[in-house]
């Protein structure tokens, strides 16, 4: 196989716990990059990200030309030129992760129509709880209407993990296939072994370790956090999330 062709992609909601994911491809012998941040996400593709995701995706679509169009694939295709730049064998294994590299698998799968998408999903409960509002501050507005923004962050943070992840969910299923796989953090921290073997058998690295990779889970004190939340607020989360916490099994 020419995995030049095929790379492992990473997303998530910003928060998701994507960065065990893209250790543990780290060690079943991806390249993931070298220029990466603590939470190991590929740098080279931040400005990309910065740049491209509310014009590409705000309410007005029309407004995104052809010319940026063609600039956008222009760029990406520097980020990934700068990113395997210290790939050593050209046709080793590799990927990268990047919790905003959902926002464009449309981009990615026109370059690279054999890649494979390991989407990362966590509660959106505790999610609307978290400290990282990232997304909901840089691109929130590239998705929610002007009529949510009187809602509390975390009540426009559920809303717009639903938006997002239903959308991905429902695009890779049928632009990917099998070649998508959707994994929930929570069964990663309760079910690590069972979890990681599956992540393995989609990346085709059966013969790896699972319990040496299991040393690289480690469940936060975050996990069920909605939990202490007053009942009313949680139930409103609940109706703003509802789509998504049923497709992911959460409700």
């Amino acid at each position: 196989m020419n995995h030049q062709d095929a790379p492992v992609v990473i997303g998530a909601t910003g928060g998701s716990g994507t960065r065990v994911f893209a250790k543990i491809c780290m060690r079943a012998g991806y390249f993931m990059g070298t220029h990466l941040n603590n939470s190991l996400d590929a740098l080279h593709f931040a400005d990309f990200y910065n740049q491209w995701i509310n014009l590409s995706l705000r309410n007005d679509r029309s407004l995104f030309t052809h010319d940026q169009f063609l600039q956008r694939d222009k760029h990406f295709k520097k980020c990934v030129q700068q990113h395997r730049t210290t790939i050593g064998d050209p046709n080793a294994r590799w990927g990268w992760k990047g919790p905003r590299s959902m926002f464009f698998l449309d981009v990615f799968i026109r370059h690279y129509p054999a890649m494979k998408f390991v989407h990362v999903i966590r509660d959106g409960r505790d999610m609307a709880y978290s400290s990282n509002q990232s997304q909901l501050h840089r691109h929130g507005s590239a998705f929610l209407d002007k009529k949510w923004e009187q809602l509390n962050l975390p009540h426009r943070s559920i809303l717009l993990w639903n938006i997002c992840n239903m959308s991905v969910a429902t695009y890779a299923q049928e632009a990917l296939g099998n070649r998508y796989l959707s994994v929930r953090f929570e069964d990663l921290c309760a079910e690590p072994e069972k979890t990681i073997a599956g992540l393995l058998y989609f990346l085709e690295c059966r013969d790896q370790d699972v319990a040496e990779l299991q040393e690289e889970v480690h469940i936060p004190d975050s996990i069920g956090r909605w939990r202490s939340q007053p009942t009313i607020e949680v139930h409103e989360l609940v109706s703003l999330g509802q789509d998504c916490l049923e497709l992911f099994g959460y409700i």
